[in-house]
């Protein structure tokens, strides 16, 4: 990750960049297998579809297999590769939206509450499983996912990113073919559609995010390292987090100190009533290890978008191009400005939104241009860059708003027709070393 370098008399509050992303690569699973390079997708972790290795030798292979993986370390989904021929079962498409359940709540009550909460949710979660590429050398990848109904699977993108074959394994090692049914790549989120057995998987309770509170235990179920079904422990260490991975900042996560690792990725963080609060998407580590940093989406998040999902739409977010810091009164005053509430443009992306509309960002090669600052978008008031981005997530692409800006000490207004997000942030004006660190949890650096 690159970050922008001001000076430091001009930006005083911009944060210093943390180590996270989604969860990294693995070794080979298989001997005779070898990892092929993947720039196209985030890698997650994995194992051969459908295979298990015999005992006693299947110790062996696991041993190797985490012994590796702590020593090449990892952040996010977690990939494998190995050579593997195409199956031809073709994954059933279910059209459906998912069904409201009625799980019971888990009865949290005595000592052994862990233990109960896995026997009454173990089954919502599974394994998933894909190939990515065809031929001789195809990869293998695997991650988690939750249940929502017998038709619909819920997981993170960069999961199923790229895939050509998937995989749902559920708890007993039934193996079912599935498709992604719909995707919302800036938000990390995928629903899968498969026939599931009905005797062999019940739907996840879906709780409320919103209502969570910093210290509250909550249990992580997923397939860290290939290992099916592990179950770690932990509380809620924070809430409303941000953090970025590739050219989209996350905001208003979940963080855990439930140990999460490679594999987890797309699985279910559990309140103790048995509910989903979470999925588990990402660690932050300067080690590349589960150091009990780990983020999870919240699923108020998932649930307002997975009815699209589930009908096969492709979510794409709006998108305006710039990077920016929360004005203060300090940095008013450092660079001048008559107003000191906003957000300051630093940069601005070449060919994005924002630089069609002829908006301006910070010369870091002075410490007296300042960019525009940003007041109001739709004449509703933003702070901090977090507001632009909250309120750009209610819009499409191809939506105009109005932006209320301030620009030579004056106010003025200025139309920007939003794009949706590209695949690949193009490199940012007026910037060298690339965007800045959106990895402030209180308004600081990021890219809407």
């Amino acid at each position: 990750m690159e970050t922008y370098d001001m000076p430091a008399d001009r930006l005083t509050a911009t944060a210093a960049t943390r180590v996270t992303k989604p969860l990294g690569a693995l070794p080979p699973a298989m001997p005779g297998a070898y990892p092929l390079p993947d720039t196209a997708q985030i890698p997650v972790y994995s194992r051969p579809a459908g295979q298990r290795p015999a005992q006693p030798r299947g110790r062996l292979l696991i041993a190797g297999l985490l012994s590796l993986g702590l020593l090449t370390g990892g952040i996010g989904g977690g990939a494998t590769a190995w050579t593997l021929a195409q199956t031809g079962a073709k994954p059933a498409v279910v059209s459906q939206a998912p069904a409201v359940n009625n799980v019971q709540p888990v009865d949290n009550s005595s000592a052994s509450a862990i233990s109960s909460l896995y026997t009454h949710v173990a089954s919502a979660v599974v394994s998933i499983q894909i190939v990515t590429g065809n031929g001789r050398f195809s990869s293998g990848a695997q991650g988690s996912g939750i249940v929502l109904d017998k038709g619909h699977v819920l997981t993170n993108y960069h999961v199923v990113q790229g895939a050509t074959n998937i995989h749902i394994v559920l708890q007993d090692g039934t193996s079912i073919a599935a498709t992604v049914s719909g995707s919302a790549p800036q938000d990390d989120l995928a629903v899968l559609a498969a026939n599931l057995p009905s005797d062999k998987v019940q739907a996840a309770a879906l709780g409320d995010s919103d209502k969570l509170a910093v210290g509250e235990e909550v249990v992580a179920i997923g397939n860290p390292f290939g290992l099916d079904h592990t179950v770690t422990a932990g509380i809620v260490s924070a809430v409303n987090r941000s953090w970025s991975s590739g050219n989209q900042p996350a905001h208003n996560m979940i963080q855990t100190d439930a140990p999460i690792n490679p594999g987890n990725s797309g699985g279910a963080l559990f309140n103790l009533q048995g509910e989903v609060i979470g999925i588990n998407t990402a660690i932050e580590s300067p080690v590349e290890g589960s150091v009990g940093i780990g983020f999870a989406i919240p699923i108020n998040r998932a649930k307002t978008l997975v009815p699209q999902l589930s009908s096969g739409d492709t979510v794409q977010r709006a998108w305006l191009g710039i990077s920016g810091v929360a004005v203060d009164a300090t940095i008013a005053q450092q660079v001048g400005a008559t107003v000191n509430q906003g957000v300051l443009v630093v940069a601005v992306t070449a060919g994005s939104p924002a630089a069609k509309a002829g908006l301006q960002g910070a010369d870091p090669t002075t410490s007296t241009t300042a960019g525009d600052i940003i007041t109001a978008v739709d004449s509703v008031k933003v702070t901090q860059v977090q507001d632009i981005s909250d309120y750009l997530a209610t819009k499409h692409a191809g939506d105009t708003v109005t932006l209320t800006l301030v620009r030579g000490g004056k106010s003025q207004p200025m139309k920007v027709t939003l794009a949706p997000w590209p695949a690949t942030q193009p490199q940012t004006n007026n910037n060298p070393n690339g965007l800045p660190s959106p990895n402030t949890p209180n308004g600081g650096n990021s890219t809407p």
